[in-house]
């Protein structure tokens, strides 16, 4: 399973979304009522653990975690700086 598949599946289980349909790779996840603040620190607990990473302050607090495409982006990111040092 590559990136964007292990997060879809996350969230398709966790928050019972069905991306799709109604919702893209680029739907608003929070805008749309999917994921709320509580849900949040799931998501980051989940990327976390499932990636090997930790996310800094700066990227928690930023709007790049709201869409499976931008939680991928970001992931593929982190991943690429942590191979690289």
């Amino acid at each position: 399973m590559d990136v964007r598949q292990k997060i879809a599946a996350f969230l398709e289980k966790r928050f019972l979304i069905d991306f799709g349909t109604k919702v893209t790779d680029s739907t608003d996840l929070f805008v749309q009522g999917y994921i709320d603040s509580f849900g949040f620190i799931e998501l980051v607990e989940f990327l976390e653990k499932e990636f090997g990473i930790e996310l800094t302050q700066d990227e928690i607090m930023s709007r790049s975690l709201n869409s499976l495409e931008q939680i991928e982006s970001m992931i593929i990111s982190r991943k690429q700086k942590n191979q690289a040092k």
